[in-house]
């Protein structure tokens, strides 16, 4: 399956969820890889993904998720599971993504 990039990107944080932003885009989710479409490499099975908002993909039933690469990619939304997480859990995530990218 070819992935298809929206350009580059970098996540920025102020330990906040809702600060979590790539090019004026904020994570508006995150979703559980429970299938990485045979591409190990750009996605891990079992692992959390922050979603971005996109319209049109999810129209198409696909999603666009930050992955391995660290760029946000489109993939089937098949192959995740929507959490509902507490804000406390969101802004641990986002300060993960933000220690990672720094």
């Amino acid at each position: 399956m070819k992935r298809m990039a929206s350009g580059e990107r970098s996540l920025k944080s102020n330990n906040t969820w809702t600060e979590v932003t790539t090019m004026n885009q904020s994570v508006t989710s995150y979703v559980l890889c429970i299938d990485n479409g045979g591409s190990p490499e750009s996605l891990e099975v079992r692992k959390i993904y922050a979603v971005l908002p996109d319209q049109k993909a999810a129209s198409r039933e696909y999603i666009r998720v930050i992955d391995e690469t660290g760029e946000d990619y489109l993939y089937p939304l098949k192959y995740f599971v929507p959490l509902d997480l507490s804000s406390e859990v969101i802004g641990a995530l986002a300060r993960q993504s933000t220690a990672k990218t720094s």
